[in-house]
């Protein structure tokens, strides 16, 4: 039992790299995990996996908020924000409040500045 504890511990110490790259959303997370997979039992292939996965671009919402979710950025050009926009930023919202990130109060009170 312990032998199978261990074996579970040393993958799951392995796999770190594509267990933070999944984690993030990280856009190469397919590519780190088969790094992972391929060089992983070497240190140095193991290192330059997780900085890989802590470094680099995410695929997270874009929402045009920036800061604080209480903040938005003005638009361009006096452009207006498309309808698209706004439920991107209305989704953005719910998530924070399903996340704990907002309270029932705050969630509301963003979702009537967002949609006024």
């Amino acid at each position: 039992m312990e032998s199978f504890f261990s074996f579970a511990i040393l993958l799951l110490v392995l796999f770190l790299p594509a267990i933070v790259a999944y984690k993030r959303k990280h856009r190469n997370a397919g590519a780190i995990f088969v790094m992972t997979l391929g060089l992983g039992w070497t240190i140095v292939g193991w290192i330059v996996a997780l900085i890989w996965a802590l470094n680099g671009k995410t695929n997270q919402v874009n929402t045009g908020m920036t800061g604080s979710p209480f903040q938005r950025s003005a638009p361009t050009s006096g452009e207006e924000r498309s309808l698209r926009s706004m439920a991107l930023e209305l989704t953005y919202l719910i998530k924070l409040r399903d996340a704990g990130e907002l309270t029932p109060d705050e969630f509301e009170h963003s979702k009537a500045r967002l949609l006024n």
